[in-house]
């Protein structure tokens, strides 16, 4: 999934690297989550995270060059009657390439591909026992998108706003959840692909001497094999650096795909940590 982001840390950028933005990020917390989706029951569990973003940008002629390679690691806490769990749970890695064509325009053409996996495993909690729901390529996601970037910077702060068409493509070996048909039972499907619209709106400021951030993203997507395959999806990012590299963050994520799931999925997170 693709993400803008307008860092709020500080950084050296690479040697050859034109920006004027900081190219790297990241945070460690101590999160408190409540999530109903395909993977879990509704609950209500305690967490830590730790996430790293870096995304050098090069300049070269009318072309904008951006690197972006993410990493977040989740570890869920969880006590039950028949024992005390720790587990790796929302793992995910991605590497996406951009090129944005600076002509000029109020709006800039955009071509992105990436590819997205589990770095450990993701496991949950059914039943008093643990189950890996994905492990590292498998499933693997690729992308490409075409679309437009639009950014405006004042003193103290800026906004990005990002769209187009995207297609996605999920393989899978043993993990199947995501890209089999339960209609068809004679049969597991490993492969999946969609196509749908995607826009991102994130802006960045400094207000009574705390720094803030605001993510919001859109999207829906259908399946090229079967029309009424499809799924929306809403996230929102708020964020909080309250006194030098502490803050909070909330995140909070809904998603609808009748396919997987007949309710709405969602999850709200409230973290607390450190942040760079």
């Amino acid at each position: 999934m693709l993400v803008v982001i307008l860092p709020a840390g500080a950084g050296t950028p690479p040697s050859g690297a034109r920006t004027s933005s900081p190219w790297i990020e990241g945070h460690v917390t101590l999160m408190l989550s409540a999530a109903r989706n395909w993977k879990v029951a509704e609950q209500l569990f305690i967490a830590s995270q730790t996430g790293v973003r870096i995304q050098p940008v090069w300049k070269i002629g009318f072309v904008q060059l951006r690197f972006l390679a993410k990493l977040d690691v989740e570890w869920v806490y969880h006590k039950l009657e028949d024992g005390e769990f720790f587990f790796p749970a929302e793992n995910h890695c991605s590497i996406e390439t951009q090129w944005e064509w600076l002509l000029g325009w109020q709006v800039n053409p955009l071509l992105a591909v990436g590819v997205e996996t589990a770095p450990l495993k993701n496991m949950l909690l059914k039943r008093g026992e643990l189950q890996t729901v994905a492990q590292w390529w498998d499933p693997v996601t690729s992308s490409q998108q075409l679309g437009w970037h639009y950014r405006y910077r004042w003193d103290g702060g800026s906004l990005g706003w990002q769209g187009g068409v995207k297609f996605r493509q999920i393989r899978a070996h043993k993990h199947t959840k995501l890209t089999d048909n339960r209609k068809t039972r004679d049969r597991v499907e490993r492969w999946y692909t969609e196509y749908g619209v995607q826009t991102t709106l994130e802006s960045q400021m400094k207000l009574n001497g705390g720094q803030w951030r605001l993510q919001l993203q859109g999207n829906w997507r259908a399946n090229l094999h079967a029309g009424e395959q499809w799924r929306c999806l809403f996230k929102s990012l708020l964020q909080w650096r309250f006194w030098k590299f502490l803050g909070l963050r909330l995140t909070v994520q809904m998603e609808y795909e009748p396919r997987v799931l007949k309710k709405v999925q969602y999850k709200v997170e409230t973290q607390l940590g450190v942040l760079w």
